[in-house]
């Protein structure tokens, strides 16, 4: 199985942000976090808490799909 890695879950949120068309901006503000914060996250250089995982499922999409997404990075990896 592969595994989750900050990495991979950074793409994984800038993939599905970006096909949502939204802006690092708009999802930090929708979020409520410092766009900092999800830059470090997007990079790949942070791993969120359980909390701001729900946060983002509940911001871009379920959960579940998001892990599938880092999942399929991490194997073309």
């Amino acid at each position: 199985m592969t595994q989750l890695t900050p990495e991979n879950l950074g793409q994984a949120i800038r993939q599905r942000r970006a096909l949502l068309g939204m802006t690092q901006s708009e999802l930090a503000r929708t979020l409520g976090w410092d766009k900092s914060q999800l830059c470090r996250l997007e990079r790949g250089q942070a791993a969120p808490s359980w909390n701001s995982l729900i946060e983002l499922g509940e911001a871009i999409g379920p959960l579940e799909e998001l892990i599938t997404l880092t999942r399929a990075i991490g194997q073309s990896r």
